[in-house]
């Protein structure tokens, strides 16, 4: 429970940033988990982030949900980052005691679309969601900050595609919970698109084979050698009139 004062100090504490500069490397990253998408953050040199602002889109298709690995402060036995700031705002009250009541069903890290209109995605039920995650912890007790790695949220996507995340600069990006120096943020994407041939056109004495979820492949014979080609970009052009028997199927990365 979060006492009048503690929590007016610790709220505090979200907008202030020390003077002193620190060196640091921070990497955002997918993994999936039994067909969700889990977005995850390590510190690799023990700094401490108090924000994450980001930015996750999917190539098509949708975002059906969003799952927050934790709402309410960070202590020991649940460490992490579960502050929304605009959820907070729009969902939640602190009663007269200070304290708060975490478990609104709304009360999630997707940022509305009304804020910062034009630097805020459109949220679930789109490709892109806009992402807020603070932590709140006692200063006093070093053991309740946020561990150097960890879960942020789980993404629940309408269908298989590539997902990528980035920072929202507008709100600041990754922001560290001391130093005035910016980190170094690495993000990495993740593609869960199936390898594989999604049809053919042939129009004026052309074939078009259209294809995804990796590198086409061609061979002579099924049973013989396959060779890349080098193209990714989901079509490959060829006429059949001149061009030898081949056959075609995708490689993934």
């Amino acid at each position: 429970m979060l006492g009048r004062q503690f929590y007016r100090g610790l709220l505090l504490a979200l907008v202030l940033i020390g003077a002193l500069p620190v060196m640091a490397v921070v990497e955002l990253f997918l993994l999936e988990n039994a067909g969700q998408v889990e977005l995850r953050y390590r510190c690799t040199e023990g700094e401490q982030v108090r924000f994450f602002n980001l930015d996750v889109r999917v190539a098509k298709g949708f975002f059906t949900a969003v799952t927050p690995a934790l709402r309410g402060e960070s202590t020991a036995a649940t460490p992490g980052y579960g502050i929304f700031p605009a959820a907070f705002r729009d969902h939640l009250t602190v009663d007269l005691n200070g304290d708060v009541d975490w478990s609104d069903v709304n009360y999630l890290p997707v940022a509305p679309s009304t804020d910062a209109p034009g630097n805020t995605l459109s949220g679930l039920n789109s490709g892109g969601v806009t992402l807020e995650f603070g932590s709140l912890w006692n200063v006093n007790r070093p053991e309740d900050a946020p561990l150097a790695e960890g879960l942020l949220c789980t993404l629940t996507l309408s269908e298989a595609a590539l997902v990528t995340v980035e920072a929202n600069s507008i709100r600041g990006g990754v922001v560290l919970a001391e130093g005035s120096s910016l980190p170094v943020v690495t993000y990495q994407s993740l593609d869960l698109t199936p390898p594989r041939i999604t049809g053919f056109t042939f129009l004026a004495s052309t074939l078009t084979i259209n294809f995804e979820g990796g590198e086409l492949m061609t061979s002579t014979d099924l049973e013989g050698d396959w060779t890349l080609t080098g193209n990714t970009s989901g079509e490959h052009v060829i006429n059949p009139m001149t061009a030898e028997q081949f056959f075609f199927r995708v490689k993934k990365p």
